[in-house]
């Protein structure tokens, strides 16, 4: 649905024709849950990732972004 503060009859955009995806789903989580956990602690990136890694199912590793990615993502 598309809309601005103008506009008090919003149109629909584009139909989903497909549900949500689990493997994404549980990737994001994963990558904000280590976000996170780097902002609020002083424990090494690297050891965090590795943790997020292993609570991923082996179905949604290989869509997780590789270890430099989210390092880089994670300091800014």
């Amino acid at each position: 649905m598309y809309s601005n503060l103008n506009n008090l009859d919003p149109n629909a955009g584009i139909v989903h024709n497909h549900g949500p995806n689990e493997d994404d789903i549980q990737v994001s989580k994963c990558l904000l849950k280590i976000k996170e956990k780097t902002q609020s602690t002083q424990v090494n990136p690297v050891e965090i990732y590795a943790e997020g890694i292993n609570s991923l199912s082996s179905s949604c590793k290989p869509r997780i972004p590789v270890e430099d990615v989210v390092k880089r993502t994670v300091r800014n």
